[in-house]
């Protein structure tokens, strides 16, 4: 049995889509890690920030665990979740096999924390790639801050897309900035990566 399958038996939950983890207002008594499905966090009342979907390695809950406050937003199951489900009461009772376990455990939960921050960035440039796609199709080498000015990019957005498609070979870089040298090589390159990041 690997580790993933040790830490679900330890805390895992399935959740069917449409179950509620936690509403505005209630005990911040558990985190919650998404191994499988997604789950949609809503921001509380008065915050500026947007709904946002978590995926496999992404955590939730974490503000109201650790802070011992009441939660400040709602989440939803949206799809079929398998979550781990981390409380001071399962904590305790994995250190009570001794520090080995605990820290076996803690890493794990590590892991999986950076092995969906590192799906998310390749997604994110992904989005970035095909944002930008259609701007970079021009007669000459484009600079990054070109580039952010036609595609509504940042700047570091901008030299990330550049750096990662020159990279792959999609770009040549040249005086003044980056040139295609192929549309139909560019195209299929940023179509793959785009596939790649969703496939993750």
């Amino acid at each position: 049995m690997d580790r993933g399958q040790v830490l679900f038996r330890l805390f895992g939950k399935y959740c069917p889509a449409g179950t509620i983890l936690y509403t505005e207002g209630s005990p911040g008594d558990e985190l919650f890690f998404v191994q499988s499905g997604a789950v949609r966090v809503e921001p509380g009342g008065g915050s500026a920030a947007h709904p946002e979907e978590r995926g496999p390695g992404r955590i939730l809950g974490e503000e109201a665990f650790f802070g011992r406050v009441p939660r400040a937003g709602r989440a939803e199951v949206v799809t079929d979740s398998r979550l781990l489900l981390v409380s001071d009461r399962t904590l305790d009772a994995v250190a009570r096999h001794g520090p080995e376990v605990l820290r076996t455990v803690a890493e794990r939960l590590l892991e999986l924390a950076g092995e969906g921050a590192q799906r998310l960035d390749a997604w994110a440039l992904a989005r970035l790639a095909l944002r930008a796609e259609p701007h970079l199709r021009t007669a000459g080498p484009l600079s990054p801050a070109e580039l952010a000015e036609l595609a509504g990019l940042s700047a570091g957005d901008a030299q990330a897309v550049l750096e990662a498609l020159a990279e792959r070979g999609a770009l040549a870089r040249a005086a003044g900035g980056y040139l295609v040298t192929e549309a139909a090589a560019l195209e299929r390159t940023v179509l793959a990566m785009a596939a790649a990041a969703t496939a993750a």
